[in-house]
C-alpha cells in the first residue's frame, strides 16, 4: 500500500499537471498529459536509448492479469492509462530526463537508501516501473507486478506463485529483499 506522503505526492504531480493550464482550464490542461508524457518519453529514449524509459503507458496501455482464486484460470486485458498514471510517470520521465545532480562526496559507508516498503528508491522503482500499480503486467506478460519481476527473479528472492497477483506488501517485502541483495542491478534502467 502506497505510504500517504507516496499518495499526496502523486496527487500533488496530478493537481499540478491538471491545473498548468491556467486560464485554458482544468479539461484543456488534462487533455494535454498524453500530449506531455509522449514528448517526455521520446525525449528520454533519445537521451538513454529505447530501452530507458520502459514501456510506453500512453501506446501500449497498462496491462492487467486476473486470476482466479483457485489460481487455475487467469484472464489479461489491456486498458489505456489513466491520468493518475500518466502524471505519475511523467513525474518519473522528468526525472530521468534532467536527473539531480549527484552530491560531491557520499560516505563509503552509506547504503543507498530502500525508504521502507515503497518509498525512498524503492518508491521510484516502482512508479518508474508501473506506476505503482501492483497488479500491472507487460504487454509480453513476462514482466509483472509493481516492480515488473520476471518469475524467475521473484522466485529467486523469495516470492511465490505470481507477482502480479501477490499482495502489495508481498511485493514490497521481496522488492526490499532485492534490493538488500543486488541494489538497483535487476531494474537496469528504473534504478539508475
Amino acid at each position: 500500500m502506497k505510504t500517504l506522503t507516496e499518495r499526496m505526492a502523486t496527487v500533488a504531480t496530478a493537481t499540478a499537471l491538471l491545473t498548468a493550464a491556467g486560464s485554458t482550464g482544468v479539461a484543456s490542461a488534462a487533455s494535454d498529459l498524453p500530449t506531455t508524457y509522449s514528448g517526455l518519453y521520446h525525449a528520454v529514449a533519445d537521451k538513454h536509448g529505447d530501452q530507458a524509459p520502459g514501456r510506453n503507458i500512453r501506446a501500449e496501455g497498462v496491462a492487467y492479469t486476473f486470476t482466479s482464486k483457485d489460481g487455475k484460470r487467469s484472464h489479461e486485458f489491456t486498458r489505456d492509462a489513466t491520468n493518475v498514471q500518466l502524471a505519475a510517470s511523467i513525474r518519473e520521465l522528468r526525472r530521468l530526463n534532467d536527473p539531480p545532480i549527484a552530491p560531491v562526496a557520499a560516505p563509503a559507508a552509506a547504503a543507498p537508501p530502500t525508504g521502507g516498503a515503497g518509498g525512498g528508491t524503492l518508491g521510484a522503482i516502482a512508479a518508474c516501473e508501473s506506476g505503482g500499480d501492483p497488479t500491472a503486467v507487460s504487454p509480453s506478460g513476462q514482466y509483472r507486478g509493481k516492480y515488473q519481476f520476471d518469475q524467475q527473479t521473484w522466485n529467486g528472492a523469495g516470492g511465490s506463485g505470481d507477482p502480479a497477483a501477490a499482495s502489495e506488501a508481498a511485493q514490497d517485502a521481496v522488492a526490499e529483499e532485492l534490493y538488500d541483495q543486488r541494489g538497483a542491478q535487476p531494474w537496469p534502467v528504473c534504478g539508475k
